[in-house]
C-alpha cells in the first residue's frame, strides 16, 4: 500500500476506534456506577484520577522519543522505554503509599484498593508509552489497541461484578487485565522496532531530561483547557454553568476525536520529511469527518439536547456557538503537527536553550498557551456581569474561545506559508462545505429540530432516522460532486478486497 493509503487508512482506523472508545467508554461506566455503591464507585473515581495524574511526567521524554525515533535513531525507542519501565517502578511505590494514608489523604479507608491497583498505575503508564511511539511508527496501532482494551473491559467487569460478585476489586482485575492483554499485543506489533533488542543511551535520556521546556508547556495547555469547569464554578459561585458546560461542550469529541486520529500519521510523515500533499490529506480527512457533524448540530440543537434531558433544550445557542469552537479547534491539533513535524532544530542533536526558545517548538505550544490565558483572563471581569443567568458565562465562554482560535489559526498558516505552499484543497473542501448544507437542510426539511421528549428512547426514535437520512444526503452529495470521495471509497474498497484475497 502507498504511503499516502497508509496515512488515510490509520487515520480512518483511528477514528473509528475512538468512536467505539466513546461508547465503550459510556457502557463501562454504566456497568460500574450501577454495580457498586456510592462509597467504591468514588474510590474508583479516586484511583482513576491519581493514575491520571502520574501519567504526565512521561511526556518528558516521550515528546522526544517520538521525533528522534521516527528520524531513525533506534536507540531512542528502547531509551524511553527504560525509562518507563523504571518510572512505572516509582509509580507502584507511589500507589503504594496512597493505599497507606488513603485515610488521610482521600478520606477514605481502603488501602488494600490502592494497593491492588499499584499494578494498574504501572499498566497505565506503560500504555501510554507504547501509544505515544506507535504514533510515529505505526499510528493505525493505537486504533487496534484501543479496539482490544475497549472489547475486553466492558465484558470483563460485567461478569466480575454481576456474577463473581467483587466489587471494586472485579473492576480493578478487569481493567489490569485488559491491559496487560493490550501491552502484550503492543510489543508484539512494535517488535520490528526492537524496543528489547537495542542497549538504550542514558547520555540521550540526561539531553531529553534537561529538556523538558516543551512538554511542559504542552502539559499547562492540557491542564488549562481541563480546568474551565473548576474556573467556571469558582467564578459564579454556582454548579448550574458546569452543567451546561459539561452537556454542551460534549460535542467537542467528535470533532476532536477526528483531529485526534489525524494527526499521528500526519505528525509521523512530517518529520520524516513531509509537505504539502500530506498536510492537505490530512485536512481533508478531518473536513470529512466534521462537514456532517458540524451540520448536524447547528441545524438541530434543541433535537440533540434533549437527549441529555429536557431542562437543557434552551442552551441551543450555547451548543451552536461551541459548535463553531470546536470545529475550529479540531484544525488546531492538524496546524500545530505538522508545524512541529517539519522544524528539525534537534535533528542532529538536542539543541540549546537560546535555539530551543527560537524555534517552533517553544512557539507553537506558547501561542496556544497565550490564548489559553487570554480567554482566563477576559472571562474574568465578564462572568461577574452575567452571573444572574447559568448560561451566559459558558456562553461568554465559547465566544472566548472563538476569538482566540482565529488569530491562532491564522498565526499556524502564517508559519506554515514560510516552510511549503499550502492551501485549502478545493477538492474535497467546497464538495463538503455544499454537502454539509444539502445535510443541514435536510434536518431542517424533516423537523429534527422542532419537536423533543423528555423521554430519552423517545427522542433517540425521533431523531435517529431524521440523522440517517442526513447523512445519506451528505454522502449522495459528496459521492456526486467531490472527485476526491469516490477515488477514497474506491481505494478503501481495494484495500479491504486486497485483504481478503
Amino acid at each position: 500500500m502507498s504511503q499516502r493509503i497508509r496515512l488515510r487508512y490509520s487515520t480512518i482506523v483511528n477514528y473509528v476506534s475512538m468512536m467505539y472508545k466513546v461508547a465503550a467508554s459510556l457502557a463501562f461506566t454504566v456497568v460500574v456506577a450501577r454495580r457498586l455503591d456510592v462509597e467504591s464507585f468514588g474510590v474508583w473515581g479516586i484511583i482513576m484520577s491519581l493514575a491520571a495524574v502520574l501519567l504526565s511526567p512521561i511526556s518528558l521524554w516521550g515528546f522526544w522519543v517520538q521525533r528522534h525515533q521516527a528520524r531513525g535513531r533506534l536507540e531512542a525507542g528502547a531509551t524511553g522505554f527504560a525509562l518507563t519501565l523504571l518510572y512505572s517502578l516509582a509509580v507502584v511505590v507511589l500507589f503504594a503509599v496512597a493505599g497507606i494514608g488513603s485515610e488521610s489523604l482521600f478520606g477514605v479507608n481502603d488501602a488494600i484498593y490502592f494497593l491492588a491497583a499499584a499494578p494498574l498505575a504501572a499498566f497505565f503508564c506503560i500504555t501510554n508509552y507504547l501509544n505515544l511511539l506507535s504514533r510515529v511508527v505505526k499510528p493505525e496501532l493505537i486504533g487496534y489497541v484501543n479496539l482490544i482494551y475497549d472489547t475486553l473491559r466492558v465484558p470483563l467487569a460485567y461478569y466480575l461484578l454481576a456474577y463473581a460478585r467483587m466489587g471494586l476489586m472485579g473492576v480493578i482485575f478487569a481493567v489490569e487485565a485488559s491491559q496487560a492483554l493490550s501491552i502484550v499485543y503492543m510489543l508484539y506489533s512494535l517488535r520490528g522496532v526492537a524496543l528489547l533488542g537495542i542497549r538504550p543511551s542514558w547520555r540521550l535520556a540526561r539531553e531529553w531530561l534537561k529538556a523538558p521546556y516543551v512538554p511542559t508547556l504542552n502539559m499547562l495547555i492540557t491542564g488549562l483547557r481541563g480546568g474551565f469547569r473548576a474556573y467556571l464554578a469558582s467564578l459564579t459561585g454556582s454548579p448550574l454553568p458546569v452543567a451546561y458546560y459539561n452537556v454542551t461542550f460534549a460535542v467537542e469529541t467528535p470533532l476532536l476525536k477526528a483531529s485526534n486520529a489525524a494527526t499521528p500519521a500526519l505528525y509521523a510523515r512530517m518529520l520524516r520529511g513531509g509537505g504539502k500533499v500530506d498536510f492537505e490529506e490530512s485536512l481533508s480527512i478531518i473536513l470529512l469527518f466534521t462537514g456532517f457533524i458540524v451540520a448536524s448540530l447547528l441545524a438541530a440543537p434543541r433535537g440533540v439536547l434533549a437527549l441529555f434531558g429536557h431542562d437543557y433544550v434552551d442552551a441551543a445557542l450555547l451548543l451552536q456557538l461551541v459548535t463553531i469552537y470546536a470545529a475550529l479547534q479540531s484544525l488546531v491539533p492538524v496546524f500545530s503537527n505538522a508545524l512541529l513535524g517539519v522544524e528539525d532544530v534537534d535533528k542532529d542533536r538536542m539543541p540549546g536553550l537560546r535555539r530551543l526558545a527560537a524555534s517552533l517548538l517553544v512557539k507553537v505550544p506558547a501561542v496556544r498557551l497565550a490564548m489559553l490565558l487570554a480567554v482566563y483572563a477576559l472571562l474574568l471581569p465578564i462572568a461577574s456581569y452575567l452571573s444572574d443567568s447559568p448560561l451566559l458565562p459558558v456562553e461568554a465562554l465559547a465566544v472566548l474561545l472563538i476569538a482566540t482560535r482565529i488569530p491562532l489559526i491564522a498565526y499556524y498558516l502564517r508559519e506554515m506559508k514560510k516552510r511549503f505552499p499550502i492551501s485549502f484543497p478545493r477538492d474535497p473542501v467546497l464538495p463538503i462545505a455544499v454537502a454539509s448544507t444539502v445535510a443541514a437542510a435536510a434536518y431542517v426539511l424533516t423537523g429534527a429540530d422542532t419537536a423533543y421528549s423528555k423521554m430519552f428512547w423517545l427522542q433517540l426514535s425521533y431523531l435517529v432516522p431524521r440523522a440517517v437520512a442526513a447523512l445519506a444526503v451528505y454522502a449522495s452529495t459528496l459521492f456526486a460532486l467531490s472527485p476526491w470521495f469516490r477515488k477514497l471509497l474506491r481505494d478503501a474498497l481495494h484495500y479491504i478486497a486486497s485483504r481478503r484475497a
